[in-house]
C-alpha cells in the first residue's frame, strides 16, 4: 500500500510541475505560476534573505538615526522613510550585503567589523523571508558626508531616535523592516547599562 501511495504522490507532483511556468526571475527573486487540474491558477514567489541596517550617531547625549526618504510611485509619488536594506546576493554574507547596500544606496563606505548585529526578524510583506538586522555607529564626519545626500530617488535624513519611533508608531515609516529595528534600538537605549 505504501508503495502505491508513494508512486501516486510522485505522479501527481509531476503533473503539477508540468503546468508550471515562470513569471520572472532576477538575481534576488523569482516567481512562477501553475494551473491546477481544476483550472485554478496558483503563484509562488521565492526571494533571497535580506538585511536592514540602522546607521546612528550619538552626540551630546542624544541618539540620531539615518533613514532614507524614498519616492514611492505606487503611492501617488508619496515619500516614505525607511531603513537602508537589500537582499543578500548569491555567495554574500549578511555583513557583505550591508556593506554593499550602504555603498550603493547612500555612498557610505564602512568596514564590516564596525557592524553591530542586532538579531533577525521574519519579514512577511511579500513572503516569509529571514531579515538580518544590523546597526553601525557613525562619526560626525561620516554623517556630514551623507546627510541630505540625494540620488536614485533617495534622500538621506538624520532623525532623532525618539522622533523616528513616534513616526513608526503612527505608521509614517516604510514597514516592519524599518519599525522593528527602530523599536528595538529605542528599547535598548532605555535599558540601564
Amino acid at each position: 500500500m505504501k508503495t502505491i501511495l508513494f508512486w501516486l504522490t510522485k505522479k501527481v507532483g509531476r503533473l503539477f510541475k508540468s503546468f508550471r511556468f515562470p513569471l520572472f526571475s532576477t538575481e534576488f527573486m523569482s516567481a512562477w505560476a501553475w494551473r491546477a487540474p481544476n483550472g485554478d491558477i496558483y503563484t509562488a514567489v521565492k526571494t533571497a534573505p535580506a538585511v536592514v541596517v540602522l546607521p546612528y550617531l550619538e552626540e551630546d547625549g542624544k541618539v540620531f538615526v539615518l533613514l532614507i526618504e524614498q519616492n514611492r510611485p505606487e503611492l501617488a509619488g508619496q515619500k516614505i522613510l525607511k531603513t537602508v536594506g537589500s537582499y543578500i546576493g548569491g555567495g554574500e554574507t549578511p555583513e557583505q550585503a550591508v556593506v554593499r547596500c550602504l555603498d550603493n544606496k547612500i555612498k557610505l563606505r564602512i568596514e564590516p567589523n564596525r557592524l553591530e548585529a542586532d538579531g533577525r526578524m521574519l519579514g512577511y510583506t511579500v513572503v516569509d523571508i529571514p531579515i538580518w538586522i544590523f546597526r553601525v555607529k557613525l562619526s560626525g564626519e561620516e554623517v556630514k558626508k551623507v546627510v541630505n545626500w540625494s540620488g536614485n530617488d533617495v534622500t538621506v535624513r538624520l532623525v532623532p531616535l525618539d522622533q523616528a519611533v513616534k513616526l513608526a508608531q503612527s505608521g509614517q515609516v516604510g514597514d516592519d523592516a524599518t519599525a522593528v529595528p527602530l523599536y528595538k534600538f529605542f528599547c535598548d537605549q532605555a535599558r540601564p547599562s
